[in-house]
């Protein structure tokens, strides 16, 4: 997500003089996110042991089901050795909307900000890991390469979130015994004015999210110097083993959109929309 923001951060500076320095840049962009959440297939989970959570019985409210999502969770990424799949769908972004100083873009200035987008843009990718103690095993101590974790990335939880955090929950039984939770979580507008600081919201709780650091810096010649974030829509969908109480599968979803102000040789107004998803797949545990 953050090579995705950061790239249309860019694009909007760029755009803007393509557009002879407009001061207001505003981008639509869409995903097939949705897509890729209702065809995501899972394999059986091939569990050595359990976590140690109570699934005898199915919650039958909100409050019962974000316990057993955060206890699940939390004891999936305390385990210490765990084969998983992990597909981040990368800038499957297109723009379907470019305005600069209010005013709809031109062809060419369209077709070169999707070109840019689509040339420079992370490629989805799929990649298996064996994750030992919550971090990928196939990166040695040292090595220059970030280590890939599970959410939240720097703690010891996969989820923080409380009851107030949450819209709605709700949990059905499959067909191959697994359990699927879906939660709603609360949609909340921060800014970023201080690289130091990062606001507290509830998406921050349960996957990864931009700090401020990555929105607040230098881009190349750009740089921007304020951002706000409107996260609209945020969910969790997760199916679980309740035999062994682990995770089988998580999906994590958000629509969100970014205000930012940043100076290219001038100051430039601008806003982006988009969407993001990450699957997680766990193939065995314990």
């Amino acid at each position: 997500m953050k090579k995705i923001i950061s790239l249309l951060l860019v694009v909007l500076l760029v755009t803007g003089c393509f557009a002879g320095c407009a001061k207001n840049v505003t981008i639509d962009c869409t995903c097939d996110c949705n897509s890729q959440i209702d065809n995501a297939e899972y394999s059986k989970l091939k569990a050595n042991g359990k976590s140690g959570v109570d699934c005898s019985n199915m919650p039958g409210d909100p409050a019962g089901i974000l316990k057993l999502y955060n206890d699940v969770a939390n004891a999936t990424k305390a385990t210490p050795n765990q084969k998983l799949s992990k597909n981040d769908p990368g800038a499957k972004t297109d723009i379907t909307a470019l305005s600069t100083g209010g005013s709809p873009a031109g062809d060419g200035t369209m077709e070169t900000v999707k070109g840019l987008v689509k040339n420079f843009a992370p490629a989805g990718v799929t990649n298996d890991y064996t994750f030992v103690n919550g971090e990928d095993s196939s990166v040695s101590e040292g090595d220059s390469t970030t280590k890939d974790v599970l959410p939240v990335s720097g703690q010891d939880y996969m989820s923080a979130l409380t009851d107030a955090d949450i819209s709605d929950a709700t949990i059905e039984k499959l067909e191959d015994g697994y359990w699927k939770l879906s939660i709603s979580v609360n949609p909340c507008e921060v800014e970023f004015t201080d690289p130091e600081n990062n606001p507290d919201t509830p998406q921050a709780k349960f996957t990864g999210v931009m700090k401020s650091s990555d929105l607040l810096k230098s881009f190349g010649p750009a740089q921007i110097t304020y951002a706000k974030i409107n996260y609209k829509e945020s969910t969790i969908t997760a199916i679980i083993d309740p035999e062994s109480g682990y995770l089988v599968q998580l999906i994590t979803h958000m629509d969100y959109g970014i205000d930012a102000t940043g100076k290219l040789g001038f100051e430039l107004q601008g806003s982006i929309t988009v969407k993001s998803d990450i699957i997680y797949n766990w193939t065995e545990i314990g």
